[in-house]
């Protein structure tokens, strides 16, 4: 077991196991991504942060101005359009971006806007063979050229050949879309860098389908939101049904490249917080009975520990959800949290388990709310193409300002666990108006992601 204590600031660590530790134990017995036995962590200072970064509405113009109009965003799945005419609308503050299957092969990006007199061309998530203004009847055909100009007669100024729609920057990577609102951009291979797309070429996500997704509003800016996310140092006191078998104060954070880092967090560990009290047949019993309501055996065979146990039973689980033989999957692609991030908002999770994703962005141009995906990534049967799952939009619970989560039962125990953390949101933003400090403090190394993203964004406004 590692302590380390009286370290210099961003070298100090929790007691209990390290990640790589327990992930050098397993890889004498199993298969190990190479991408997860490796640590990179950055250390960022430990000054606070300005407070109007969540509250102030002429910080929210700079970044839509400065960030978020520069940067590549994750605006859908390429199944989410899979025909040709399949359309799907991105909105970010005062843009809003249709993406289009324009042929089997090609996606395109437009502003959704008619060049008529502005009205939106397409909302929501359909199929259209036109993209066709619904106020006067202009339409453009897939390929972004003008199709028809009703009484064009009228308009002797408007040169049908030249009024095509203007195109947003689109690309692709690992089954996503992404689009760019500057024409003047770099790509998205250089924007994401060498480490995520080779560890995601040994944990892909392109070969998954999206088995849930559920879309809601939430009273908090969504860089308080996200940052609930992208930390484990939470979760003893907000989680507590999960400190039994979740390794939280021990998580491994990591910083890659310019936009991106990770963290690691064991399962069927327990938190270092319960101190040596817990014994491995309690955090089994804890993991898969009380938790996941599964009845695999929870008892451990000669030279088992509890996280062999407790990924057996994932894989149980998976290979009858899914018709997979998963037998081969490792411990930690099985169980643990794995949790990567692209700057700004895009979280996806690796592992071969059930990767969730989570995407973040301001309500319009309110920075006292934010619009939360959650996403759960399926693993396709060999020979099966399973239908990708809708949008499923959560309303607030009645008498509260935030949605309940369990009203998505496609999420699973998951929803639960999001009801804790959104119930903390509300309570954020409220108390970060009313605070009399100006800045906010973080750890040095448990929110060294929040850090490196707050410099990422300061780089951009300072542009």
């Amino acid at each position: 077991m590692t302590t380390t204590t009286n370290k210099p600031p961003g070298q100090a660590r929790s007691t209990g196991p390290t990640v790589q530790e327990v992930l050098a134990e397993e890889a004498a017995r199993q298969v190990v991504p190479s991408a997860l036995q490796s640590e990179s962590a950055g250390y960022f200072g430990v000054a606070d942060l300005p407070k109007e970064r969540y509250l102030s509405p002429e910080y929210h113009a700079r970044e839509v101005a400065k960030m978020w109009r520069k940067v590549w965003q994750m605006a859908c799945r390429e199944e989410d359009i899979p025909n040709v005419g399949d359309t799907i609308v991105y909105d970010i503050a005062d843009d809003s971006v249709v993406v289009v299957r324009v042929t089997p092969d090609e996606i395109k990006a437009y502003h959704n806007s008619c060049l008529h007199r502005g009205t939106q061309l397409a909302r929501g998530q359909t199929s259209m063979a036109s993209l066709t203004c619904p106020f006067h009847g202009w339409s453009w055909n897939l390929d972004g050229s003008m199709r028809n100009l009703p009484c064009q007669w009228d308009f002797p100024q408007v040169d049908k050949a030249k009024l095509t729609l203007p195109e947003v920057k689109v690309d692709t990577w690992d089954g996503w879309v992404f689009v760019n609102l500057d024409p003047e951009s770099g790509t998205l291979a250089d924007y994401l860098g060498e480490v995520l797309p080779a560890h995601f070429e040994q944990m892909p996500l392109k070969s998954r389908f999206k088995a849930a997704h559920v879309q809601a509003r939430v009273p908090a800016n969504w860089k308080a939101t996200m940052e609930a996310f992208i930390e484990s140092y939470h979760v003893f006191v907000t989680h507590p049904q999960i400190v039994m078998f979740t390794g939280d104060h021990n998580t491994q954070y990591d910083v890659f490249d310019q936009h991106s880092n990770r963290m690691i967090t064991l399962i069927a560990v327990p938190s270092p917080s319960l101190g040596d009290s817990v014994g491995d047949d309690e955090v089994t019993e804890s993991l898969i009975v009380d938790f996941l309501g599964s009845d695999a055996p929870t008892e451990l065979g000669e030279g088992q520990t509890a996280r062999d146990v407790a990924a057996n039973a994932h894989r149980i689980e998976f290979s009858k959800l899914y018709g997979v033989d998963l037998s081969k999957m490792s411990n930690t692609e099985a169980i643990d949290a794995i949790e990567y991030a692209l700057f700004p908002n895009f979280i996806p999770w690796a592992g071969d388990g059930f990767p969730i994703v989570y995407r973040f962005r301001p309500d319009e141009n309110n920075p006292m709310a934010c619009i939360v995906d959650v996403m759960l990534m399926g693993l396709c049967p060999t020979g099966i193409d399973p239908p990708t799952a809708k949008i499923h939009w959560l309303d607030n619970a009645p008498g509260s300002d935030s949605p309940d989560w369990t009203e998505a039962p496609e999420l699973g125990a998951l929803g639960a666990i999001l009801n804790q953390d959104m119930g903390n949101l509300s309570r954020v933003q409220r108390g970060l108006r009313a605070s009399r400090k100006e800045g906010v403090t973080f750890s040095a190394y448990q929110e060294s992601r929040i850090r490196h993203f707050a410099q990422i964004l300061d780089r951009y406004l300072e542009a």
